[in-house]
């Protein structure tokens, strides 16, 4: 082998190294935006403002925050901080602008048996906010609606624990997906993804919010 055609070899293994740790993301700290894309398609006068228009998962470390836009003037949130095993619903409770603090041992989080899923995975594929995503049908016990979805193995180890717990089984990160309602589906996908530095203070209960601790409901 001439030297030059060695040093090329050398130079583009070094290269897909570098290209394959920059599509690999570990991401410890960022946000993912989810949005409503078919929201042209819904007529109006069915829209339900519960629906949400965007899903906003902000994360740091132990804690993550989903966001769900928009239901009312009031923040609808929920709070997760795995290090504390604590969960932290922020939005309306008896008409009034509540912080409810559960922990996972009397959460849905700890006690939530969610229906199975079966995965077909196809070889079709599209490109979603620059990563190479592929397509997935899958099946729930009991339901016989038709779901779909599209996942990457780019993101790696920042699964939010809503959508972790939702696609369980998953292989990959779900970055475009369907939801059945009862008139048609609503059809998520992710529009950025954000590798920038989160302020502390969104993990936090905001002021004015009344505490309620379901803890301590049944004693």
């Amino acid at each position: 082998m001439k030297p030059h055609h060695k040093i090329f070899l050398i130079a583009l293994a070094l290269l897909l190294v570098v290209i394959n740790a920059h599509c690999q993301t570990k991401m410890t700290e960022g946000r993912i935006v989810y949005k409503l894309n078919n929201i042209e398609s819904i007529d109006k006068k069915l829209f339900d403002t519960d629906i949400d228009s965007e899903k906003i998962f902000s994360f740091k470390g132990f804690k993550q925050r989903l966001d769900l836009l928009p239901t009312d003037s009031v923040a609808n949130c929920i709070i997760y901080n795995d290090s504390l095993q604590q969960t932290i619903s922020l939005g309306y409770f008896l008409n009034k602008i509540t912080a409810l603090v559960q922990s996972y041992n009397s959460s849905y989080k700890q006690n939530l048996k969610l229906p199975v899923k079966t995965y077909k995975y196809l070889n079709e594929s599209k490109i979603i906010c620059g990563y190479k995503c592929f397509k997935a049908e899958y099946k729930i016990d009991g339901d016989t609606g038709n779901y779909y979805l599209y996942y990457t193995k780019d993101i790696l180890d920042s699964i939010p624990f809503y959508v972790k717990d939702y696609f369980m089984g998953l292989d990959g990160f779900p970055m475009e997906y369907n939801e059945e309602i009862s008139w048609g589906y609503l059809i998520y996908a992710v529009t950025n993804v954000s590798k920038g530095k989160i302020d502390d203070n969104i993990f936090l209960i905001p002021m004015g919010y009344r505490y309620l601790n379901a803890d301590n409901w049944d004693k």
